[in-house]
């Protein structure tokens, strides 16, 4: 018979907010035979699993899923106001999608390689520059304003994941395996803050630090490449001039308008790099802290989205390697929704509930074979 996988409950019990007492209390179980299951010391019965698959909105089958996914090295940006309850649910959130992503790629025989250029060790500023001048030049990205920066770190193998969380999560950056990075940034927001943010976590990816480097530093270097990226030194030199005593906002909004960088970090790379003199740059943070959203000062013109993932099962659909219901199902989506709204999903990961996990609460769950199979192996279609 299958094994009941007791980590999945665990995830899934994050998943959805809930405490060990509080999921006994919907299945009608003891706190403790919840917490006996999770430690993989009980095995609950068929009746008992759908009562779990029903509380925590899930089908039965995800339960007897091996776990094929380990997030290793990661480097993960939040403020002190997310908890670790969260914490953990996004940590889920994540593994669930790699899982699907890399199930998707298996599926259609894709093999990632991963083929970058080493950094060299970052113990300076300027060392921070000439990594990002050397990257756009390996990555033939010349000088210009980068187009879309979560689908060319896609280009470059890297698993880029949108996740609607809470806005105390900034991103995070990891390695599922020595030759496979991965990204996740929060979908909601805005879309300069999106692009920094990607870059941010590429420099955790990429850059080399010394080992005696406290965190704190790691992140100014990595907001530094974020905005070597998105603004080489010398374009922004040309921009601007040297030594500026005083510059009009509408400088700035041309410039966020087509670099896609918010104007708070463009005004803080121009003081690093000499071009406007310290009393303009206190005066625009005294200017800027009634406004931090940039309210009213223009925004990218560009686009920035993620789309290999929805692209790989579309792929995989049309060549007839899996059915609508596994393509539904890689999406996060139930088959209705999958076939009615399909085209104007966004592609970002939504912690929202699922179209199953509305099946659940109208009381007309969806079964899929596999399902039935996983609680009773002899289980044959009629």
């Amino acid at each position: 018979m299958n094994s009941f996988y007791p980590q999945r409950l665990h995830h899934a019990r994050l998943l959805a907010g809930l405490s060990v007492r509080d999921l006994a209390d919907q299945v009608g179980k003891s706190h403790n035979t919840i917490h006996l299951i999770e430690k993989g010391e009980l095995s609950p019965d068929p009746a008992l699993t759908l009562a779990l698959a029903k509380a925590l909105k899930q089908t039965p089958g995800y339960f007897f899923q091996p776990l094929t996914v380990s997030i290793s090295k990661i480097e993960f940006r939040k403020k002190a106001s997310l908890g670790s309850r969260q914490v953990d649910r996004i940590r889920v959130e994540v593994t669930n999608h790699l899982e699907r992503y890399l199930e998707v790629e298996n599926i259609l025989g894709i093999a990632t390689e991963v083929n970058w250029p080493i950094a060299p060790l970052i113990s300076e500023d300027k060392d921070v520059e000439v990594a990002a001048i050397e990257l756009r030049h390996a990555w033939e990205l010349g000088s210009s304003a980068l187009p879309n920066v979560l689908e060319m770190l896609e280009d470059r193998e890297v698993k880029v994941l949108e996740l609607e969380a809470e806005p105390a999560f900034d991103g995070l950056a990891a390695h599922v395996a020595p030759n496979m990075p991965i990204m996740v940034v929060n979908a909601g927001f805005t879309i300069e803050r999106k692009r920094f943010t990607a870059l941010h976590e590429l420099g955790h990816l990429l850059l080399q630090f010394p080992e005696d480097l406290p965190e704190k530093e790691k992140e100014t270097y990595c907001h530094r490449f974020a905005g070597a990226m998105l603004l080489p030194a010398e374009k922004l030199h040309d921009a601007l001039g040297d030594n500026r005593s005083q510059v009009d906002m509408e400088e700035f909004i041309a410039l966020k308008e087509f670099y896609g960088i918010s104007i708070q970090a463009l005004v803080m790379r121009a003081f690093h790099l000499g071009l406007i003199t310290r009393p303009a740059y206190q005066q625009f943070w005294k200017t800027i802290s009634k406004n931090k959203a940039e309210e009213g000062l223009g925004a990218y013109q560009g686009k920035e989205h993620s789309g290999r993932f929805r692209q790989l099962v579309h792929r995989a659909l049309a060549q007839g390697l899996i059915a609508e219901v596994k393509a539904a199902h890689l999406l996060g989506l139930g088959l209705e929704a999958f076939r009615g709204t399909e085209a104007e999903q966004s592609g970002s990961i939504s912690t929202e509930q699922s179209s199953f996990a509305k099946a659940w609460d109208d009381d007309e769950p969806e079964y899929f074979l596999n399902d039935l199979q996983s609680l009773n192996p002899d289980y044959e279609p009629r």
